[in-house]
């Protein structure tokens, strides 16, 4: 086999399973969140976020390869702190927002004991 062809074996396979080791991370973290002054996150929520993450893998994953082929892959990847800054900004934005905050999260006065804790 290919040299080249061992690295992007090996890149994929990393690729793989540092994202089955976050998912499982996320649902560890999740479940001790409560002990630490945290909201409960119900099993629900974990399962939506997961299955949104890989649905968006899978439609957006052709894409963006299609793009890559076309521009280079380099330039798709400058995409990505774009892309990782503008969802930072909504989520923040989103959790500054007492009324969005209580409606992913339970009442908003666990929320602020939760922003007290975390602050």
């Amino acid at each position: 086999m290919d040299r080249s062809l061992w690295a992007v074996m090996a890149g994929t396979f990393t690729l793989r399973f540092s994202t089955g080791l976050t998912g499982a991370m996320l649902g560890v973290y999740l479940a001790k969140l409560p002990e630490h002054g945290g909201p409960e996150i119900a099993a629900t929520t974990l399962g939506l976020l997961s299955a949104s993450f890989f649905l968006s893998e899978l439609v957006l994953s052709p894409a963006f390869g299609i793009l890559s082929d076309r521009i280079g892959h380099h330039r798709v990847m400058l995409f990505g702190p774009v892309f990782g800054a503008r969802w930072w900004k909504s989520f923040r934005s989103m959790e500054r927002s007492s009324s969005t905050a209580s409606h992913f999260c339970g009442s908003a006065s666990r929320v602020e004991r939760w922003r007290s804790a975390v602050s």
